[in-house]
């Protein structure tokens, strides 16, 4: 890990600097990007606007969907959570690091699985369980 991006606790524990690890990656990201103004901030936040806005269509078209089609309660349920996993890590500065560190990164993978499994089940697929935790 790099050195700015944590530090060792006196328990024992690393704490992880965020702030310092988006200033890490914008100085990684190429030139075009950093040209045309847009960070990983800004980034982040138009992917969370993106998931909300999937949400409310899921929501608006299940109505004329028959029941036989399966998924798309899952699938919204996976765009919220992806949308509000990237709300908590877009406002990092506003709000407690552990709050968006913790449920930020956690919604985003509950979104992530939630849409694949709604995905498979909108094709008549069931999960494949080597992929889940035993």
């Amino acid at each position: 890990m790099h050195s700015s991006l944590g530090q060792q606790q006196e328990d024992g524990n690393l704490r992880f600097n965020f702030p310092a690890a988006v200033a890490l990656l914008k100085k990684a990201l190429p030139l075009g990007i950093t040209a045309l103004g847009l960070d990983v901030e800004s980034l982040v936040f138009a992917g969370s606007i993106s998931a909300f806005m999937t949400m409310l269509v899921l929501v608006a078209s299940r109505r004329g969907f028959p029941d036989s089609i399966g998924g798309m309660e899952l699938w919204a349920g996976g765009s919220f959570a992806q949308a509000l996993g990237g709300f908590l890590l877009t406002f990092y500065l506003f709000l407690p690091e552990w709050l968006t560190v913790l449920f930020g990164h956690t919604l985003l993978v509950l979104g992530q699985s939630l849409t694949y499994h709604a995905i498979r089940r909108f094709r008549g697929l069931r999960a494949r369980p080597e992929l889940h935790c035993r």
